[in-house]
C-alpha cells in the first residue's frame, strides 16, 4: 500500500478560454493555437488543469472555481459579451474574490485600450508617440500634418485597418471619416510614421523585464500592419511579410527595451504585455500601440523573444504563472 501522506498536492489550474476556443474538444478550422499550446504546457508542467468559458455571463465561472478551487486562473479571454472592451469584466470578477489571475490586471487592461491616453502617456515618460487627436477634433484643423493614419481608439489587433486608414490629403480624410463614422466607435487620427514594425515583449510586475525585439518584414516602410496582415496567412504569403528576429545596433535594442519597461510601469500593467513601435530610418522609435494580453501562442513573437533570451516555452508560461500568484496592486 502506498503511503501518500507526504505526497505534494498537485497545483489545480483553470484555463479561462472563449468557448468557442476550448482546448479539450475538437472543432474544424477556428483559431485556437494559444488555447492548444497553453493546455497541452499546463499538462506537461503537471497541473491539475480544467477548462472554463465565458461569453455572456459569469455564472458558469463562479461554478467552475467553486467546483475546482484552483491556485490560479490561466486567464486567455480576450472578450467578454462578444465585445472586446469588455475583456476585463472577467478578471475584475477574479480580483474581486482574491483568485490569482495570469496577464495584465483590470486598470491596465482599461487604460492601454486607449491610444489617445497611451500617445500621451508615452511622451510623458519621454518615449516618442505620433501626436493624436480625436477624429472631431482633425477636421477642425486648418493644415494637418499629411499622412495621416485613422484608427478606432478602443481596438487592439489592427481591427478597421485597412491600407486605406492612411490618408495623404484632406479628401481622403473625408472619405475615411465617413466610412468609419459607419461604426459606433470612437476614431482618433495620428501622425504617420514612415518606418519599421518593431515589438517588444516584457514580463514582470513591479520589476519588469523586457526580451529581445521582433520586427514585422514588408516591402516598403510605408506598409502598415492591417487587419488582414494580422489574420491572413495568406495574404502575408501572398504580400511576403515575415516576422524575425530584430537585428540592429545594441544601444537601439537596450532603448527600446528599456523604454519598454518604463511604460510598463506607468501604464500601471502586470504579468507580460506587448509594445509595438514604428523605427525610422533615424532610428528614432515611436509608441504605436500596447497589448496588455498579447497571442501566447509557442510560434509567436511573444514566446519566440523569450526563447531568444533562453526562456523555452513552458519556462515562459511558469514565469507568467509565479508573476500571477506574486500580483498586488500598486495603489
Amino acid at each position: 500500500m502506498v503511503n501518500n501522506y507526504h505526497m505534494p498536492t498537485r497545483q489545480r489550474a483553470l484555463l479561462l478560454v472563449h468557448p468557442y476556443y476550448r482546448p479539450d474538444r475538437k472543432r474544424k478550422k477556428t483559431r485556437s493555437q494559444t488555447e492548444k499550446d497553453v493546455w497541452l504546457a499546463l499538462k506537461r508542467l503537471g497541473y491539475d488543469t480544467r477548462v472554463s468559458t465565458a461569453q455572456s455571463d459569469l455564472l458558469e465561472l463562479d461554478r467552475d472555481l467553486a467546483a475546482h478551487r484552483p491556485h490560479f486562473v490561466f486567464n486567455l479571454l480576450e472578450e467578454f459579451r462578444d465585445e472586446g472592451v469588455y475583456d476585463f469584466h472577467a478578471v475584475s470578477f477574479l480580483e474581486a474574490k482574491a483568485v490569482p489571475f495570469t496577464g495584465c490586471n483590470p486598470r491596465g487592461m482599461i487604460l492601454t485600450r486607449n491610444k489617445l491616453w497611451t500617445a500621451e502617456i508615452s511622451r510623458a515618460a519621454a518615449v516618442r508617440a505620433p501626436k493624436t487627436w480625436l477624429a472631431s477634433a482633425v477636421v477642425r484643423i486648418p493644415e494637418p500634418a499629411f499622412p495621416l493614419i485613422l484608427k478606432f481608439n478602443h481596438e487592439h489587433a489592427s481591427l478597421g485597418i485597412t491600407l486605406k486608414s492612411i490618408v495623404r490629403n484632406k479628401l481622403e480624410l473625408r472619405k475615411q471619416l465617413k466610412k468609419l463614422a459607419e461604426y459606433d466607435a470612437e476614431i482618433v487620427a495620428q501622425d504617420f510614421i514612415t518606418g519599421r514594425e518593431v515589438t517588444v515583449g516584457v514580463t514582470g510586475n513591479v520589476k519588469p523585464v523586457g526580451f529581445h525585439p521582433r520586427e514585422l518584414r514588408m516591402r516598403s516602410e510605408s506598409r502598415i500592419v492591417t487587419e488582414k496582415v494580422k489574420f491572413s496567412e495568406k495574404y502575408r504569403r501572398q504580400e511576403k511579410i515575415t516576422a524575425r528576429y530584430f537585428v540592429g545596433d545594441e544601444q537601439l535594442i537596450r532603448e527600446l527595451k528599456a523604454a519598454s519597461c518604463r511604460l510598463f510601469t506607468h501604464m500601471n500593467l502586470s504579468g507580460y504585455a506587448r509594445f509595438d513601435f514604428r523605427l525610422d530610418r533615424a532610428g528614432n522609435f515611436y509608441l504605436i500601440d500596447v497589448n496588455a494580453n498579447p497571442n501566447l501562442a509557442r510560434d509567436e513573437d511573444f514566446a519566440l523573444s523569450a526563447k531568444w533570451d533562453g526562456m523555452p516555452y513552458d519556462d515562459l508560461l511558469q514565469r507568467i504563472i509565479r508573476l500571477a500568484k506574486d500580483y498586488r496592486p500598486v495603489c
